[in-house]
């Protein structure tokens, strides 16, 4: 017996998979309206992409998981060996100033042969300069063009954003073909994670032969964006934007003939955590990202299902501007945070996944519950009963959230709602705006604000070097994305000292010294962290996790019933 999964469909089909589900035996087919087929995989994602280019996509679950499926890097990061592994180079060579990688390519990486594009060769370094060009330079040919990545690139910021692709601006110089198969990287400095880098989903290898295949026009840049040709274990058959992306096993897979094992891997388009929860429950989907934990009208839960963990931190983070009146006294920075209840908060920004923060970090640290801690929370909460005298006398109060995605079913008219009632609970009069990010860029730079809320997302391995960029000062003057506009020169030789370290190499010494130093001034505060995971259905094998949210389907398989 196998199981029906109706992709976008209710009534019988849908009580059909739901008792073939609870009878325990594990799916097999999938019956969609454009096709059906055998050893199909479908995959409830909440977020959508504006085009099929990881490269000039927003970092989300659909898009990393596109980059994973779709594409390969050079090299991969093994996380239960804890090291990098050769992908699309066979070999690397590093000189001894660490300023000149050269990669070795494989000789027998072929790229996908689809409907728009029969590739003429194998993959070459050529195709790995023109990779590294369009994201080193906004404006090559197939770069990412946007404004905002232009305004990034400008700055000269470590980091304001969570796209790698700075990253490569900032730290690459050149890459140079020396033959058809030897690459070679020069840096601007020395890089002890430059590996790192070309391991993420951003730093994908795409044709060069198939960019210039296309006839020169306005929408040629739209055309390669839309028509993904990767060297990966999937090619894209068919998608409908906002709704569904459907890709089928590439059969000339380089890796490993044998694989992928599955036939199709369809990523259906789902914002609603709730709607997601009842497609698992019914067998309309094997694997969901982010599904509600609420009990469905199935009445079961994600506790019915396995699970994936997640290597970064989603925070929501307030910062108080330490320059303007009111947010420059220390008093009513505490007094703010002594009325957010983070537990509440947390419910409402992250309903499944809220973590309640140990510490004003930004990430999950479990021994920080510390009775120094629980004094200063002591502390603040006796200050709250004499906020209203203290905060009566402000006057209004300015407050910008910024919008986010919904990745992790994220409440922003929720949370707006309960700053405004809190603030005011206070004596203070709040304005509660809403903005995108280039607005609060724009807020930020007149330093037209007293409050701004954000999210962000933090590495589990190696947090500090986000957290290092919000407190960054120049000559004792905020800089770059510090929104605190607070400098302290003790916090940011702690943050100097370990922004380049994975948490389990930074002392505890530390860690305590800089929660410390963000407690007693409190230029911002965590109001509450969470977990990116996965649930999928016990009959699916072979699930790996990659960067950024993504799930690599390479070696997923569907088990005998």
């Amino acid at each position: 017996m196998i199981l029906l999964s109706a992709y976008r469909k209710r009534g019988a089909a849908a009580l059909a998979a739901l008792a073939l589900l609870a009878s325990g035996c594990g799916p097999g087919k999938i019956i969609h309206r454009d096709y059906e087929t055998q050893n199909g995989v479908i995959f409830c994602v909440n977020s959508t992409v504006s085009n099929l280019d990881p490269v000039s996509n927003e970092i989300n679950v659909t898009s990393v998981t596109l980059a994973q499926n779709v594409f390969n890097r050079l090299v991969r990061y093994d996380s239960a060996q804890n090291t990098f592994l050769p992908e699309i180079a066979s070999s690397w060579t590093v000189s001894e100033d660490a300023l000149v990688y050269r990669f070795t390519l494989r000789d027998d990486v072929n790229f996908h042969s689809v409907p728009w594009f029969s590739p003429a060769r194998s993959l070459t370094a050529d195709d790995v300069v023109f990779s590294f060009e369009r994201i080193m330079d906004y404006t090559a040919p197939a770069g990412d063009g946007s404004e905002a990545a232009a305004a990034l690139t400008r700055s000269g910021y470590d980091i304001l954003d969570f796209r790698h692709l700075l990253r490569v601006r900032q730290y690459v110089r050149s890459v140079t073909a020396v033959d058809r198969h030897t690459v070679e990287f020069q840096l601007v400095r020395p890089w002890p994670y430059f590996l790192e880098l070309l391991a993420n989903t951003n730093c994908i290898i795409s044709s060069r032969e198939f960019y210039d295949s296309i006839p020169d026009s306005p929408k040629k840049e739209d055309y390669f964006r839309n028509h993904p040709v990767g060297t990966g274990p999937f090619r894209l058959a068919s998608m409908k934007f906002n709704d569904h992306i459907i890709l089928e096993r590439n059969p000339s897979y380089w890796l490993d003939p044998a694989l992928p094992r599955l036939s199709k891997l369809v990523l259906d388009i789902t914002p609603n955590r709730a709607e997601r929860m009842n497609k698992m429950l019914t067998g309309e989907c094997m694997v969901s990202n982010q599904p509600s934990k609420a009990v469905s009208a199935t009445g079961g839960t994600a506790k019915n299902f396995s699970s994936l963990g997640s290597e970064t931190y989603d925070a929501t983070m307030i910062f108080f501007n330490t320059s303007r009146i009111p947010t420059n006294s220390p008093d009513v920075r505490r007094a703010v945070a002594s009325a957010i209840n983070r537990e509440v908060y947390g419910s409402v920004l992250y309903p499944h996944s809220a973590m309640l923060p140990t510490s004003m970090l930004p990430f999950d640290v479990t021994f920080f519950a510390t009775v120094a801690h629980q004094e200063t929370a002591a502390a603040a909460r006796l200050l709250a009963e004499k906020a209203p005298q203290i905060l009566r006398r402000s006057g209004i109060v300015y407050v910008y959230i910024e919008r986010s995605s919904s990745r992790m079913g994220y409440n922003i008219s929720r949370l707006t709602q309960l700053l405004r009632s809190d603030l005011s609970a206070l004596g203070l009069h709040p304005r509660v705006r809403e903005v995108d990010a280039r607005t609060l860029s724009r807020i930020a730079a007149r330093n037209a604000y007293d409050i701004i809320v954000t999210r962000n997302i933090f590495p589990i391995k190696m947090p500090l070097y986000k957290l290092h960029a919000m407190f960054q000062c120049v000559d004792g003057r905020p800089a770059g994305g510090n929104y605190s506009a607070y400098c302290s020169t003790e916090l940011q030789e702690l943050l100097d000292r370990n922004k380049y370290l994975k948490l389990k190499d930074i002392s505890l010494e530390d860690l305590q010294a800089i929660n410390a130093r963000i407690e007693r001034d409190l230029p911002m505060m965590t109001v509450s962290i969470a977990s990116d995971y996965y649930i999928y259905h016990p009959a699916l094998a072979g699930i790996r996790r990659s960067a950024n949210h993504g799930l690599d389907f390479t070696e997923a398989h569907l088990l005998a019933p």
